[in-house]
């Protein structure tokens, strides 16, 4: 997760769901059901994986303008 161009959380992801395939706790499925959407199922890295990446600056990723929120790069 990265806000102002910051990694606030990293995630080791185990599977890819179309959006509204799992149970959601803290909003309405009706929020969140948009079609062509993609969520996953994940948990914490350990903490050496943290600490490498939360905190890191990845702005130069992301140029003014782009309203795409996903970006990937092979580490």
């Amino acid at each position: 997760m990265v806000y102002m161009g910051e990694i606030k959380a990293v995630f080791t992801i185990n599977s890819w769901h179309e959006v509204g395939a799992t149970i959601y706790h803290s909003r309405p499925n009706k929020d969140v059901c948009i079609p062509g959407r993609w969520e996953f199922h994940g948990c914490k890295p350990s903490r050496f994986i943290r600490n490498k990446y939360v905190g890191g600056c990845v702005s130069h990723y992301f140029q003014q303008g782009n309203s795409d929120p996903i970006y990937y790069v092979i580490c």
